[in-house]
């Protein structure tokens, strides 16, 4: 069963009373510089009608745009990431010079929370690492912090749909194309598509994989959709791992806190923050599997890790206040088998960042 994004919705409702006073024959309310006016006329001189209104009619919704083309020669094709929640299609390349095309997904990312698909067209199924054409993409949430630098140091696609540019030129065989869908369109952050389009060296010419790259761009289309699996049937959040579910609500210090999702760097996260009884912002941020630090390594470096214990699970405790703030990073090891850790990271940080002087971090 699909689960849907946790979204916090704030109303806020006005009642605006209307007194009468002075001349009773005329009230008017305005409402986004369009008037609706009722006049009472009493001068039976003037006019026969008791009342006169005036309607604006709603503005309609504006119609959303058509589906890129499909051209001749290439076939519709859509990737999707459950994960998160999100549909790309595109116009792939399938003029006859393909026999077979085969839909991969890397099982092993998807339990890092990251989405990566291979679309790959074969010319020959018996050699089936000759002769190909591929779409290779990446699909996860982006803050944005580092789009004006991508920007600048790429080439931008002026008439896409989304913010979007190459990495460099395309070359005879292959281009790399980022799409990013708009400012705080998925969740707080944003949605990235990253491809790597490549050709089997010498198979296609330049100019038809130039034209196949230019389709391409102009046919992609992103959906954002509200099924994912981000959330389990109590509205919990599964972790990266898939070990520890973090739950919707916390209590702290006897508060009962939401939980929610934020996008930090290129991730989904679970966060929590509150306000301590000495002013100072605490936040709780679930950081997914830690696979590159394995604790048992550094459990006994005393110098820079805090060895912790957290109910029947040990981890330890990494410091830092290269931000300004006051961070402790937390890695906890659910189950170990020889060398392989299953493990989790969690980071819990004071203050916000560039608060406190190096002085007062000492």
């Amino acid at each position: 069963m699909k689960k849907k994004i946790l979204i916090t919705t704030f109303a806020l409702i006005t009642a605006l009373a209307l007194g009468a006073g002075g001349d009773t024959n005329t009230a008017s309310a305005s409402t986004d510089d369009k008037t609706v006016s009722v006049a009472e006329k009493t001068d039976p001189e003037k006019t026969d009608s008791a009342s006169e209104t005036s309607v604006v009619e709603p503005e309609p919704e504006p119609e959303a745009a058509p589906a890129p083309a499909i051209p001749e020669g290439y076939e519709e094709v859509e990737v999707e990431s459950e994960y998160y929640g999100v549909k790309v299609s595109f116009a792939g390349l399938n003029d006859g010079r393909f026999v077979e095309r085969e839909d991969k997904v890397n099982q092993a990312n998807l339990k890092l929370g990251k989405t990566d698909i291979d679309v790959k067209y074969i010319s020959d199924s018996e050699w089936r690492n000759k002769d190909y054409l591929t779409y290779s993409f990446q699909i996860y949430p982006d803050d944005g912090s580092r789009l004006e630098r991508d920007l600048k140091d790429g080439i931008a696609i002026e008439d896409s749909a989304y913010t979007a540019y190459l990495t460099d030129e395309i070359e005879e065989n292959k281009c790399k194309v980022v799409f990013m869908t708009d400012e705080n369109s998925y969740i707080d952050g944003r949605m990235r598509v990253e491809v790597d389009m490549v050709a089997y060296k010498g198979f296609m010419s330049a100019e038809d994989f130039k034209a196949a790259a230019e389709t391409f761009i102009d046919t992609l289309t992103i959906e954002l959709v509200p099924d994912n699996l981000l959330n389990d049937q109590n509205g919990d959040f599964a972790s990266y791992s898939g070990v520890y579910t973090v739950p919707a609500k916390l209590t702290i210090a006897g508060k009962e806190l939401d939980n929610v999702w934020t996008i930090d760097g290129k991730r989904a996260r679970a966060m929590v923050s509150f306000t301590a009884d000495d002013g100072d912002e605490i936040v709780i941020m679930e950081e997914g599997k830690n696979v590159p630090k394995y604790v048992s390594s550094r459990y006994d470096d005393a110098d820079h890790y805090r060895q912790v214990q957290f109910g029947d699970w040990y981890g330890i405790c990494d410091m830092d206040t290269s931000y300004g703030n006051m961070c402790a990073e937390y890695t906890i090891v659910f189950e170990k088998d020889g060398d392989n850790e299953t493990n989790m990271t969690f980071s819990v940080t004071k203050g916000t960042k560039s608060e406190y002087s190096s002085q007062q971090l000492r």
